[in-house]
């Protein structure tokens, strides 16, 4: 990474993704908790790239996307109890929940894109 002299504005969007890298949450989640626009910190995070003032996402990025995986099922049929986990959460439940339910919440965690 270079030393550059930074602008307010380059700054003030370097803050911003320093912290989003530390965020624990979705970028989505980030921007509506500091009022910003996603497609706004997806333009400064390139052009400060660009500029060099912060280092390039790795190369292997593509291979690291969620991907669709077997499902099996770790009970016995007929089992009423339920628990779904991405990542390092995990949600158990005695029902199923509703699909659509299901659907939007890994869609705004973020999994969904």
């Amino acid at each position: 990474m270079q030393t550059t002299t930074l602008t307010e504005k380059q700054q003030y969007w370097l803050e911003h993704i320093e912290a989003i890298d530390k965020f624990d949450g979705t970028l989505k989640q980030y921007a509506e908790d500091h009022s910003l626009v996603l497609q706004d910190i997806y333009s400064w995070k390139s052009q400060l790239r660009q500029k060099g003032m912060i280092e390039a996402a790795p190369q292997s990025s593509k291979n690291n996307k969620v991907k669709f995986a077997k499902v099996q099922s770790a009970q016995p049929l007929g089992s009423t109890s339920f628990q779904f986990r991405l990542g390092n959460m995990s949600i158990s439940s005695n029902t199923f929940p509703d699909p659509i339910w299901l659907a939007t919440f890994v869609k705004e965690i973020g999994f969904g894109q």
